[in-house]
């Protein structure tokens, strides 16, 4: 099954280059910085990008940074490195990987290259997961965006829209600036060195880093993907969640019962503030609940279908999530979309997996 962002980003690339829009988001880089704790700050993608880039959070210590995701690519990740330069001057001493898809890991050389002795750190699966699965999905996905830039640019030598009808003169300027867009995320893509950097640690349970005040815990749990990890600060009562829990749920690689599990488990920290590892931080534990309950939803609604000998056609019809759509993704568009694509994947999973067919 193809990495659900991947294909959430194909799809958006694929409106891009067939439809006239407004030209820009697709290389914003407007990050925003929120201090969340003391010495702790959360590096946020801009509304527009949230499902396309992920967060980072930084914490600042007494000898040096910990760091928790990178991004798709070396230029977004350059971004977020600039806001810790911005304010310190210790060096990045570990790399926390939550998972191994590529939004939050393909920009590994690019603290490696500015601090050599950086630890990255992911569980014991991240490293075969990166090589086998998100590097060959990403020259995969490079190979679609091509053929979509080139039959763009074939409509706009002819000066026609995907329907043939003819384009405006204002209409191809918009078409050739986002073909440009296309292509500078293109070579940002084949830009990544290959093999794809790995973590130099895999861990499995738990790892504490550091310690007193200073202490981070590292928790594995199996939900978002096989090999999550979660950076607890106790002392801050701050929760680095990854994909574990989000603005909307990315369930295309995931292991529903067991996520409702996850959420339940770590629901019962003492949590001040969530850092999602797409969306907005949030403060104390009601979209955690909101996201649990609909976990535990869908997954009792998926194993009664099953139990009623449903196909995974029938399945998907038949589950309704409509009111927890309308209060996690609103009238937001891009978070309508968003919902749409990987809701379907997550039902699926949650088939095979009550089934007991799951692949992997």
């Amino acid at each position: 099954m193809r990495n659900p962002r991947q294909l959430f980003l194909a799809l958006a690339l694929s409106a891009l280059l067939a439809s006239l829009g407004a030209r820009g988001e697709a290389g914003s880089s407007d990050l925003s910085v929120e201090q969340v704790a003391g010495g702790v700050f959360a590096v946020l993608q801009p509304a527009a990008r949230r499902f396309n880039q992920s967060n980072s959070l930084f914490v600042v210590g007494d000898d040096g940074v910990l760091v928790v995701d990178t991004q798709s690519s070396l230029e977004a990740t350059g971004a977020v490195i600039r806001e810790i330069r911005a304010r310190t001057e210790l060096p990045v001493r570990h790399l926390v990987l939550t998972h191994w898809h590529g939004d939050h890991v393909q920009g590994i050389s690019a603290y490696r290259e500015l601090w050599p002795e950086v630890e990255v750190i992911g569980h014991a699966t991240v490293a075969e997961d990166i090589l086998e699965r998100a590097q060959p999905q990403a020259d995969e996905e490079i190979g679609r965006y091509e053929e979509a830039i080139a039959a763009a640019r074939d409509r706009l030598q002819n000066r026609v829209d995907r329907e043939g009808n003819p384009l405006s003169v204002d209409n191809q300027k918009i078409l050739a600036g986002q073909i440009e867009d296309a292509e500078t995320n293109v070579a940002g893509m084949k830009a990544i060195p290959r093999p794809f950097a790995v973590p130099d640690l895999g861990y499995d349970g738990e790892l504490v880093l550091g310690s007193g005040s200073g202490a981070a815990r590292v928790l594995h749990w199996r939900a978002h993907t096989r090999g999550d990890s979660i950076v607890y600060l106790p002392a801050a009562g701050v929760l680095v969640t990854g994909d574990v829990l989000d603005d909307l749920p990315f369930g295309g690689h995931g292991y529903p019962s067991s996520w409702v599990t996850a959420l339940e488990e770590l629901s019962e920290l003492e949590i001040r503030v969530i850092v999602p590892g797409h969306g907005s931080v949030r403060q104390g534990k009601d979209h955690l609940a909101l996201v649990l309950d609909m976990f535990r939803s869908l997954s009792g609604q998926v194993g009664a279908a099953v139990e009623r000998g449903l196909e995974l056609e029938a399945t998907q019809q038949s589950v309704d999530l409509g009111s927890y759509r309308e209060r996690l993704a609103g009238d937001d568009p891009i978070a309508g979309r968003a919902w749409d694509n990987f809701i379907p994947a997550t039902i699926e999973r949650a088939w095979l997996q009550a089934r007991g067919e799951l692949p992997d």
